[in-house]
Formats: structure tokens, C-alpha cells, sequence
């Protein structure tokens, strides 16, 4: 058995703490295996849109020297991450998780808990 690569890594943003958390982790293991870095932000059908310039200032904290793609998407946050992922051939998924239980995590729902679930390769989730 060969060892573990990943030559594209996909990393999900919404912005929040615990993303930027899980940017830094997926940073060092882009830099770890030389990979390339996809950072995407997914914007849900209803509310305010992102606005574009949010994309290169996260993809930039995360130093400059990563290669780095970004891409922003509209549409089920879960689904679109884990499409996005499968279209460019990824190794692997680092994404926060915001560690929401009990009633809020029923509402709400978990969009880490669905990409781990539907996902064609492994996900590292990072919690908050």
C-alpha cells in the first residue's frame, strides 16, 4: 500500500473563526504535500450575497506561499462543496466544524456532517 497524498486539497470557508481555524490547518497540509490549495465560499440561495473581495483576503491570510485557487458558488453549501471537490479530482476536504448540538445542530443542520457523509474522498474536519 502506498503512502497517503494529496497533490489538491479543497478547503470551504463561511468566513467565521472557526473556518479561518481550519484555513491554517489545511494551509500546513497543502505546504506539507506541495498541494495545491482550493479555498471556495458557497453562498446559500436565500440571504445577502458574499461580497466577491471576502474570497482573496481569506485565501491571502493564509500566506503567500501556497498555490492557491479560489472560487466562490451559489447553492446548497454540503452539495456544492462536495460537487466542487469531485469536479477538480480532490485528495482531500479541510473544513471547520462549529460543534453546534442538540436542537440548533436538528434546525441548523451540519454542513461538515453532510460532506463527510457524501463526499467521494476523505475530510478532515477541524472543530472550532
Amino acid at each position: 500500500m502506498s503512502g497517503f497524498r494529496v497533490r489538491t486539497l479543497v478547503f470551504p470557508t463561511d468566513f467565521s473563526d472557526c473556518s479561518q481555524h481550519a484555513g491554517e490547518q489545511a494551509a500546513e497540509v497543502a505546504r506539507h504535500f506541495g498541494a495545491r490549495l482550493h479555498v471556495i465560499h458557497v453562498d446559500a440561495p436565500v440571504g445577502a450575497p458574499t461580497p466577491a473581495s471576502r474570497l482573496p483576503a481569506a485565501a491571502a491570510a493564509l500566506g503567500t506561499d501556497l498555490d492557491v485557487t479560489t472560487a466562490m458558488t451559489l447553492g446548497v453549501p454540503a452539495h456544492a462543496i462536495c460537487a466542487y471537490a469531485q469536479r477538480i479530482g480532490a485528495d482531500l476536504i479541510v473544513m471547520g466544524t462549529h460543534g453546534r448540538t442538540g436542537v440548533s445542530r436538528a434546525v441548523l443542520g451540519s454542513v461538515a456532517e453532510a460532506v463527510v457523509r457524501h463526499a467521494r474522498c476523505p475530510v478532515m474536519t477541524i472543530p472550532a
